[in-house]
């Protein structure tokens, strides 16, 4: 199975939301589903309800919606070791049914259940939009109260500063503008982490 790959990057170059995304459109969605449901390599990771269930193929997270034949959640990720940082991993598209309750708070599950575990580090995408930077904002207070590593990192200018608390990120984010429409903001990211990158 090759579906379009199609990038609806995850941060700090602000993007506008992507309205005209196959997943949007009724009869594209369907065929999507349907594309899932045939592939025999998919692997369940959770039985949402009696419905809706969620598979990994790949890098590559999804919820069928057998009542309705829709996909209701995607999730594409990326790979990647980097000299400072080790090896991480980004989150290069993002897709949720806006009318499914039963999606609500998963994108998060798979963020800090599936994702972090796994590879120990998470790094923002090189362009987000508005709805990712917001996702992000909350992951990292998220990250603070649970005791994780939270840093800001420059790719361009290999600058990694650990963030302590929501204050210094609030700084943080002022200071380097870290979101941004600009193509500098490319460089900056946002990275949680279950282990310490600075020594």
């Amino acid at each position: 199975m090759k579906l379009l790959d199609i990038v609806l990057t995850e941060m700090p170059k602000l993007i506008p939301p992507l309205k005209g995304h196959e997943l949007n459109d009724a009869s594209m969605n369907g065929q999507w589903y349907k594309d899932f449901d045939r592939d025999k390599y998919k692997k369940l990771i959770v039985v949402l309800n009696d419905h809706a269930i969620v598979s990994k193929d790949g890098t590559t997270f999804f919820c069928l919606d057998s009542d309705t034949k829709r996909v209701t959640y995607y999730l594409k990720y990326e790979v990647a070791k980097h000299s400072q940082l080790g090896q991480y991993v980004w989150q290069s598209m993002v897709w949720t049914d806006l009318n499914c309750d039963y999606i609500r708070g998963f994108p998060q599950k798979i963020f800090f259940d599936f994702l972090l575990p796994k590879y120990g580090c998470i790094v923002t995408d090189s362009e987000q939009t508005w709805y990712g930077q917001r996702f992000w904002q909350l992951r990292i207070s998220e990250a603070l109260k649970k005791g994780l590593f939270v840093y800001y990192f420059d790719f361009k200018l290999k600058q990694l500063v650990q963030v302590n608390d929501w204050a210094e990120f609030e700084q943080i984010e002022k200071d380097h503008d870290v979101w941004g429409p600009h193509t500098q903001n490319e460089f900056k990211r946002m990275i949680i982490s279950n282990r310490k990158l600075i020594r």
